[in-house]
């Protein structure tokens, strides 16, 4: 889960979002996940942070309700933590992830992907020749700055020596949670794309072990054979249900299920054995009491739904989730939309940004981000990049332009076009 920053108390609006939207669409997924569980003999699910949190609370409302063993146990780790202690492993796919696209990739967003603190920013700036910047870059300026690092001996020093202390550290953690004890390791999460699993397998693999690593997701964008292989998505799959990828916004997901603490960075040793550490780009404790308030509210609605929804069948699951997510995140009310204007999210690994959910924009801007817009900018290679939303239908709704109904449905053939490429 990347970065999040609200408003300390819910609106009324936000209260029935969670309840008529979200409640709805994590319990099909909580009860899809421990009824395959169950068939699979599986004894033990650790939830990952931090979209794991909600899921967890889920998870354990259908087993008690339903009288199902199953231990769900929450596992601190994100992307960040578990990218720096691979790093040393393979530089070479390590550096390809720093180009990885995101709403705002400046020179700050890929030093805070690999955690360079600001002197070993500074001293690998000065090996490089390069002056502190947090522009935009596009992404021709962003490989060059890449091949950079990968010729500096400073930045290669550094990150040899942060990524084996990691990878240590990392190592010890799953230990301490039991990894080494299972004969397969068993993961939840929302998805999107597998790096967390293939991740995951990359260590325990450097680190010896051979367990088989495998995922539940609610949805994946796409992802690496391997993940492909040992996982279960719920919603859609990679390869699979375009339409279902084009109307959906996974941002919105990250925000119903956001934990009530920061993101997981490495791990320290303490006296009681290793714990994890926590970024400094925190939320304050009225965003967090919002995370927990929403998070509870799911977990009252699974405690007393789940023994309808386990009467279901997968497909009736699935139909459910669409009926109850679908609208609202591509048609909401302004209403709705408004709810979530002053919440902030940041969409990248580094969680070193936030952009608004929902806001207003000009028709200019709307258009720019059309597909004949689009299209006609990277065919003659001119004009600016058209600027990143966090949320479409949320922003559409709050803003005052016409042909809505047009712009909507460009969006989604957008997204259909690219969710087929990449198929």
């Amino acid at each position: 889960m990347t970065a999040l920053s609200i408003s300390a108390e819910p609106t009324n609006a936000r209260r029935e979002i969670t309840a008529e939207v979200f409640s709805p669409a994590v319990l099909a997924y909580a009860v899809s996940m421990v009824r395959d569980a169950a068939a699979r003999g599986v004894r033990r699910i650790y939830f990952l942070a931090r979209d794991g949190y909600t899921l967890k609370r889920a998870a354990e409302q259908v087993c008690a309700v339903c009288g199902i063993s199953l231990e769900c146990r929450y596992l601190y780790c994100s992307r960040l933590s578990l990218r720096t202690a691979e790093y040393f492993l393979d530089e070479e796919a390590s550096m390809k992830r720093l180009l990885n696209g995101c709403a705002r990739l400046t020179e700050n967003t890929l030093f805070s992907r690999i955690q360079l603190n600001g002197e070993e920013r500074a001293a690998v700036l000065a090996d490089i020749s390069r002056e502190d910047s947090d522009s935009v870059l596009t992404r021709k300026e962003a490989e060059e700055l890449c091949r950079k690092l990968r010729e500096s001996v400073v930045f290669d020093s550094i990150m040899d020596i942060k990524s084996k202390k990691a990878f240590e550290r990392t190592i010890d953690y799953f230990t301490a949670e039991g990894f080494f004890s299972e004969d397969a390791i068993y993961i939840a999460d929302s998805g999107w794309c597998g790096s967390v699993q293939q991740s995951i397998s990359t260590l325990i693999r450097a680190a010896g072990a051979k367990q088989r690593v495998f995922g539940y997701y609610f949805g994946l964008f796409a992802a690496p054979n391997e993940v492909r292989r040992d996982s279960r998505c719920f919603y859609f799959s990679p390869g699979k249900n375009v339409l279902r990828k084009a109307r959906f916004c996974n941002n919105l997901i990250e925000i119903a299920l956001s934990a009530p603490h920061p993101m997981t960075v490495g791990y320290e040793y303490t006296e009681g054995g290793i714990e994890p550490v926590f970024s400094g780009n925190s939320a304050g404790e009225g965003e967090y009491a919002l995370c927990e308030a929403i998070s509870r509210d799911i977990e009252g609605y699974c405690r007393e739904n789940a023994a309808e929804f386990m009467k279901l069948s997968e497909d009736e699951l699935v139909s459910i989730t669409q009926k109850s997510i679908v609208p609202f995140m591509t048609n909401p009310t302004p209403e709705q939309a408004a709810a979530f204007s002053e919440v902030m999210f940041c969409d990248d690994s580094s969680d070193c940004y936030l952009l608004p959910v929902s806001e207003r924009l000009e028709a200019e801007e709307f258009f720019g981000q059309t597909l004949l817009y689009s299209a006609a900018r990277k065919l003659l290679h001119r004009g600016k990049p058209a600027k990143s939303l966090i949320w479409f239908g949320g922003t559409a709704a709050l803003s005052d332009v016409s042909l809505k109904g047009l712009l909507r449905a460009d969006n989604t053939l957008r997204s259909c076009i690219k969710f087929l490429i990449s198929r």
